[in-house]
């Protein structure tokens, strides 16, 4: 009873959070996906997934991982937080709304869409929540820092994160939330519009390059993140 009376309670806050993104984006919500929270009494079997999907529900159960199952249309919340349940909603929208298309894309397209997909998320999720921080703001900017700097700092934050670290999320996530922080503060100085939101919202990036050219514009008109670091 506890557990359904718990999932329940996420799932009213995921809707909530999908209508409030919506309406600030002027966004058309194409459907409201199912939600569960992975709790010990969610079995893989109940759900009627394909086989093939246990592994990776097996992995985020354990780790308490949150993540969007775009087919056929799944929340998995892995942690009763708010931030969790906030952002998952964000990336449901962008996700259904974008219609993006990883086939025949180069690498650097699908890192820079991995990027642009964190950084839509975290910067839609500072209108429900926008006293929200950025975790990865208190890292001087990996992709700024000259090879001996790069060099100290993978050797101490490895001895931090110890196995679960890996380089490749990392950049992700750090430049997909630095770059939503920033957006989002600019958005607040009126330097940055609702419309230039709303159309990476629903940009779906199918021509070549057209993902990784957007995130090194955006790179090259924010500057460095978390400049206030040194290098």
């Amino acid at each position: 009873m506890r557990f359904l009376k718990r999932r329940a309670k996420i799932e009213r806050t995921v809707y909530a959070s999908i209508d409030e993104i919506a309406e600030n984006l002027d966004l058309e919500i194409p459907y409201y996906p199912e939600v569960y929270w992975t709790g010990r009494s969610l079995d893989f079997y109940s759900l009627g997934l394909p086989i093939y999907l246990k592994k990776e529900f097996d992995i985020r159960k354990i780790r308490r991982k949150s993540y969007f199952l775009s087919s056929p249309g799944i929340i998995f919340i892995g942690k009763e937080s708010l931030t969790d349940q906030v952002e998952e909603a964000a990336h449901f929208l962008h996700a259904t709304l974008s219609k993006i298309n990883y086939k025949r894309k180069s690498i650097e397209d699908c890192v820079s869409i991995w990027i642009l997909d964190e950084m839509l998320a975290y910067l839609s999720s500072k209108f429900v929540i926008p006293e929200r921080i950025n975790p990865y703001g208190r890292y001087k900017d990996y992709t700024r820092m000259k090879e001996k700097g790069r060099k100290d700092f993978l050797f101490q934050i490895s001895r931090y994160f110890y196995q679960d670290f890996d380089l490749l999320d990392f950049n992700i996530y750090q430049q997909g939330y630095g770059l939503g922080e920033t957006i989002f503060c600019e958005y607040c100085s009126g330097r940055f519009s609702l419309e230039e939101m709303r159309k990476l919202f629903l940009q779906n990036f199918e021509g070549n390059n057209e993902a990784s050219s957007t995130f090194i514009r955006l790179k090259c008109r924010f500057g460095n993140l978390n400049s206030h670091l040194s290098n």
